[in-house]
């Protein structure tokens, strides 16, 4: 979907959804973290993906899928609506929704912190529980969204909070990346006017230029990376004092995103491979157990048959069909 699409599509708190059916939920949804310091943009892309809560024909569209994050998202659109910025504090640690086009659904738990808390966790070190925290959500996760700050590129300032991303990649290194899958994502895109980036190649040549580790890691590591450049408000949402006007705004770069998402739903992973395997031989193990046990009971029922102490009358339970045979020679006798 392109701006104007996107732009076409959003809908307001107020507005009704279409009658587009919504596929039946899924037991596996993709988990979700995003990883980034203050002030990057964390919450106002969660705002995109509110203006995105629309059900359209031919188009994706963004639904919550519990209460909260229903408020969420009503919260955000709300605040974009009167011309104000979301405050850059995390309102979520966990949202649930469910990204849907046509036929394909995918279903997300995103997790979040906030920027001052992954900041200072990162610069105090592995000690804290806060880094703990972040840590285990990280290896939790099927993809991290990776958020860098685009308002600074024009000025030619470096990414501040890339040296903590890299940390946080560092302190996994006993932990196999090669199910991990990372979107870096420059958020503020439609600020980069001198330095326009506007696709997937421009961004990867800008963090080689501003954040050489950070990229010499990713590539070094063989870690799958997806580059996108983002925009909540687009290049005529904000007026001169650089607040959203409602009715303007026009994301862009979602889409990509989500054909990542759905991919990476498509896409099988070692752990649902081991879960399969474990159900798999969970049953073979049960299969052998039941045919070991049903061995041993004709076994038992034979020897009873043919012991001449005990009286046919004794034997008179359910025989198996193994033990047909035995039992009539016994009558004979």
């Amino acid at each position: 979907m392109n701006t104007n699409q996107i732009h076409n599509h959003v809908r307001h708190a107020d507005e009704p959804d279409t009658d587009e059916a919504i596929s039946a939920p899924q037991l596996q949804p993709v988990r979700v973290q995003m990883l980034g310091g203050s002030g990057v943009g964390k919450t106002c892309f969660l705002a995109g993906l509110a203006l995105l809560n629309n059900r359209s024909a031919g188009h994706t569209f963004v639904v919550p899928l519990d209460a909260k994050s229903t408020s969420i998202y009503a919260e955000l659109r709300s605040t974009l609506a009167a011309g104000k910025w979301p405050a850059k504090t995390s309102i979520v640690d966990e949202a649930k929704f469910a990204i849907q086009n046509g036929g394909q659904r995918v279903d997300i738990v995103l997790t979040d912190f906030a920027g001052e808390s992954f900041t200072d966790s990162m610069t105090r070190g592995s000690e804290t529980a806060a880094a703990a925290r972040i840590q285990n959500l990280v290896r939790q996760s099927d993809v991290l969204l990776v958020l860098l700050d685009g308002s600074g590129v024009d000025a030619n300032e470096d990414f501040d909070g890339a040296p903590l991303i890299k940390s946080v990649f560092e302190r996994l290194e006993n932990q196999d990346t090669s199910e991990m899958e990372v979107v870096i994502i420059l958020t503020k895109s439609d600020l980069c006017v001198q330095t326009p980036i506007s696709n997937g190649d421009d961004l990867k040549a800008l963090v080689s230029q501003r954040a050489p580790d950070l990229a010499r890691y990713l590539r070094e590591q063989s870690i799958r990376t997806h580059w996108i450049p983002l925009t909540v408000c687009g290049n005529a949402g904000v007026d001169a004092a650089g607040l959203p006007v409602a009715g303007q705004l026009s994301p862009d770069g979602y889409e990509d995103i989500f054909a990542t998402l759905f991919a990476r739903r498509q896409r099988p992973t070692k752990r649902k491979v081991g879960i399969v395997a474990a159900c798999l031989g969970l049953i073979a193990l049960l299969a052998i157990g039941w045919i070991s046990m049903r061995e041993a009971e004709v076994e038992s029922q034979l020897n009873r048959i043919n012991d001449p102490t005990k009286r046919i009358v004794e034997n008179a339970e359910a025989v198996s069909p193994e033990n047909e045979s035995a039992l009539r020679n016994r009558y004979r006798d």
